[in-house]
């Protein structure tokens, strides 16, 4: 990839000796040899395969050693990664750091780990108001799971509608469901059987972040110069972490990150709902003009309900 991205055409030696300005033969991994804009290039390659992380010596003895024979590209692989001080002297010294990715069956070898975010969104309260045939508003008090349409359950359709047809609403807020029923519809409450010409539900829509470590592996390398994953042609990588629906072993945090890293990039998006979602045999779309849209008023019914 190396070779590719500074000359289709460069060579590439290993284990090859170039003479530095004293004269004296300074032994490299490998070297390249190219063209870019035209103008010859050279690449050096230092190959560390410790038992742990590179440090800052390595570095510097790289840095000299790559500067007495006028490299142009400079670069360190390290099987286990870098310090913290190595990465900072070899960005100050224009050194490419790069790591080789274990394969998900190897139990040696540099895996690379980053926070994955999430954007968790829920339906969290439910709140219920109707209007009589006489134009009056009556409040409903009554659980929802008690409440029936027309002979159909309400907290059903609610349900179902709020955990497909609207479960991706992005935005918090409160949302209004409103049912205007073509012929006045039978709502049966504990007080009684009233009918009813509109029906409106109020549906709370809560956002949350969290965030969790995730580890890469598979053919490819990390590059810590440009922060990013890199994989060869026809290579693969695998992020692992593992999410329930409620994120609860999940960190919370305030928002996203404005520049997230590269590294393990991505944003997971959990529209909770729960575990089993009853379909409703209430067809509103038949017996009612049915709206839904953001509400901007601040008056809301009692109670409050949790769904």
């Amino acid at each position: 990839m190396i070779q590719a991205g500074l000359d289709p055409q460069a060579t590439v030696k290993h284990d090859e000796k170039l003479k530095d300005k004293h004269g004296h033969s300074r032994q490299f991994d490998v070297v390249l040899r190219g063209k870019i804009g035209g103008h010859e290039v050279l690449g050096v390659i230092e190959c560390k395969d410790l038992q742990g992380s590179v440090g800052t010596p390595v570095i510097d003895a790289f840095v000299t050693k790559a500067a007495s024979v006028g490299a142009d590209l400079k670069f360190v692989v390290s099987k286990h990664g870098f310090s913290r001080p190595a990465l900072k002297v070899a960005a100050d010294n224009h050194v490419h750091t790069l790591s080789l990715l274990k394969s998900p069956t190897e139990k040696h070898g540099f895996t690379v780990g980053d926070y994955v975010y999430a954007c968790r969104l829920a339906w969290t309260s439910l709140r219920l108001s109707a209007v009589l045939t006489d134009g009056t508003t009556l409040a409903i008090h009554d659980r929802p799971q008690d409440v029936h349409v027309n002979g159909y359950s309400l907290f059903e359709w609610i349900l179902q509608e709020a955990h497909s047809t609207f479960l991706k609403i992005p935005e918090p807020g409160w949302y209004r469901l409103r049912l205007r029923f073509h012929d006045p519809a039978t709502i049966v409450l504990s007080s009684g059987a009233r009918q009813i010409q509109v029906l409106e539900v109020y549906l709370k829509r809560e956002r949350e972040y969290r965030r969790k470590v995730a580890f890469a592996v598979g053919s490819g390398f990390v590059d810590f110069g440009s922060k990013k994953l890199k994989v060869p042609g026809g290579g693969t990588i695998k992020v692992s972490f593992t999410a329930d629906p409620n994120l609860k072993d999940w960190e919370p945090v305030d928002a996203l990150p404005k520049k997230p890293s590269a590294l393990v990039l991505g944003t997971l998006f959990v529209y909770s709902r729960p575990g089993e979602v009853p379909r409703s045999l209430f067809d509103a779309q038949t017996v009612a003009e049915v709206m839904f849209d953001p509400l901007v008023t601040k008056q809301l019914p009692d109670p409050t309900q949790l769904i």
